[in-house]
């Protein structure tokens, strides 16, 4: 007489187990760890969790060297690939402000280094707070610069400061914030267009599929 449990056994004789594939190695590095870095820094390990990310910042609003930076930690990770293979980066990323000191004169040369690279770019014009604003309003009334978006940015959270964690009141607003910032992007923006856009929701959809 063959018992349930024996009988359970050999049904699962045979049979695959699928397991979910791992998840990419992915790299982000940023401008500093202030705003963008506070952000994903919460939305990756306290969110959602995902161990296999990789965060890095440059310091100073270069965007040229957050590039370069990027090239050098990629460029690591596959010289070590012989010891252990399983460590090179999928994909890396930048987050990078059309705003910035150097911006106008750096930006067009560290996207082409990037694309040379297989770097992607998380570009916002004109500051990564137009993210933050999609959150709550379809598009920036009054997008010249960076202080007009925290100008209306602080109508829906109040003295905003940039080295402050506000991963709470924006998560559940997250869905929005992708769908209008999609549609900022469309058509797709190049690095001349004087528009408002960033296209930091492309890697939080990246990153979005990545968690458990």
């Amino acid at each position: 007489m063959v018992t349930k449990d024996r009988r359970r056994s050999n049904n699962t004789i045979g049979r695959k187990i699928r397991k979910r594939p791992p998840n990419d190695i992915v790299l982000i590095v940023f401008e500093s760890k202030r705003t963008e870095y506070i952000y994903f820094n919460s939305l990756i390990n306290d969110k959602w969790k995902i161990a296999s990310i990789t965060l890095d910042c440059e310091a100073g609003k270069s965007p040229k060297r957050v590039v370069e930076k990027a090239i050098s930690l990629k460029n690591e990770r596959i010289d070590k690939a012989e010891i252990s293979p399983k460590i090179v980066f999928d994909e890396v990323w930048c987050v990078i402000d059309h705003e910035g000191v150097n911006t106008v004169k750096e930006l067009p040369i560290a996207i082409e280094i990037a694309d040379k690279n297989d770097i992607k770019i998380a570009l916002s014009n004109p500051c990564f707070e137009l993210w933050y604003l999609l959150h709550f309003k379809k598009k920036a009334k009054n997008p010249t610069c960076c202080k007009e978006i925290i100008y209306e940015l602080e109508k829906h959270i109040s003295e905003y400061k940039k080295n402050k964690n506000y991963i709470d009141i924006l998560f559940p607003k997250l869905d929005t914030a992708i769908k209008n910032a999609s549609v900022l992007c469309s058509p797709e923006p190049d690095i001349k267009a004087t528009r408002q856009y960033t296209t930091v929701y492309k890697l939080v959809e990246k990153l979005k599929g990545m968690k458990r």
